[in-house]
């Protein structure tokens, strides 16, 4: 009876130390597998935020580029004006030297 207790034991030794194993490591396929899907979501975070910020870049350019495209359009509509003005004080100064020469 003293070695049936004792078989039981060790036994139950056994069992009990087999059964706190941990998880089998993983393979060699199964730590890749996860290796590349870590890098997959890392290398789209990334990507996610260089465009989000290109994006933001992009849209302030184009509000500079509008500012800058008013004001020039402003400048232009205001040298036009000048331009025809010159040109009208022009031509009344020549229509008048015509006249004053013509009355001579």
């Amino acid at each position: 009876m003293k070695k049936v207790l004792i078989a039981l034991g060790v036994v139950s030794t056994i069992m009990l130390v087999g059964c706190k194993k941990d998880k089998a490591p993983e393979t060699t396929t199964e730590s890749a597998a996860s290796q590349v899907v870590a890098d997959v979501k890392q290398a789209t975070t990334t990507a996610t935020s260089e465009v989000h910020d290109a994006t933001t870049q992009l849209g302030t350019a184009t509000h500079q580029a509008i500012s800058k495209t008013e004001e020039t359009a402003h400048d232009v509509k205001g040298a036009a004006k000048d331009a025809a003005a010159q040109v009208a004080g022009a031509i009344e100064t020549g229509a008048a030297t015509v006249k004053e020469k013509a009355q001579q």
